[in-house]
């Protein structure tokens, strides 16, 4: 809260207690206060001036919370201008296939543009968000990383046919992931499969040269 009467201080705004008062009587609700730093802190850092411009991030973990907050971003500036690219800027570790795949689904079939830049590492999850760019660049020393899915586990008190059919399945989302990297890289798909054997490792120059990224940033735009 010291910051931010020093803001209001510094903008004139109003009384910090007026404006304590508000809030204590329920008229401001304390949500109000990032409302009331984009309006008024023109000369402090505003992360919601990266959403103006269209810029959005994935620096976590993929799971199903994270993915959707990140689509609902997407679908609003889609809608705002169908035409402008949106750049997402990565750097994660991966996380769940499903939200994964389900946020891929959306880059790909919005209208407008995406260039998905790694500014970190883009791994297993994390590097098929990436994939989903149609300009995907990499800073000079960030790294992808792809592989099969992996099998976590379940009860252990499993039968042998349900953990037949749960190996089934995840041979099929092997299947898919193997033919978004061919089809993304125009690489053949046996060749992709025997790649994500194993954990595999690009650095950009790599990545560049198998396909993964197509550019390397040696300046922001």
């Amino acid at each position: 809260m010291l910051a931010l009467k020093q803001l209001i201080d510094k903008n004139n705004i109003i009384s910090f207690d007026i404006f304590d008062t508000l809030i204590l009587r329920n008229i401001f609700q304390p949500t109000d206060i990032f409302r009331i730093l984009a309006k008024f802190a023109k000369d402090e850092f505003d992360i919601d001036d990266f959403f103006q411009k269209r810029e959005i991030f994935l620096t976590t973990g993929i799971e199903a919370e994270v993915s959707t907050e990140l689509i609902k971003q997407l679908l609003y500036l889609n809608s705002m201008d169908p035409m402008k690219e949106i750049t997402l800027y990565i750097n994660s570790p991966g996380g769940e296939i499903n939200s994964g795949i389900a946020l891929y689904d959306c880059l790909c079939i919005m209208q407008a543009p995406v260039r998905t830049v790694c500014i970190g590492i883009a791994a297993s999850m994390g590097a098929l968000i990436f994939l989903a760019g149609d300009r995907r660049a990499m800073l000079p020393h960030t790294k992808l990383m792809i592989h099969d899915p992996y099998y976590a586990g379940g009860p252990s008190n499993q039968k042998p046919l349900e953990m037949e059919k749960r190996l089934q399945d995840l041979m099929k989302i092997r299947d898919t992931i193997c033919e978004i990297i061919s089809e993304r890289t125009g690489k053949e798909k046996q060749k992709v499969q025997e790649i994500t054997q194993y954990d595999s490792y690009f650095d950009a120059h790599e990545a560049l040269e198998f396909g993964l990224a197509t550019e390397i940033v040696e300046q922001f735009e």
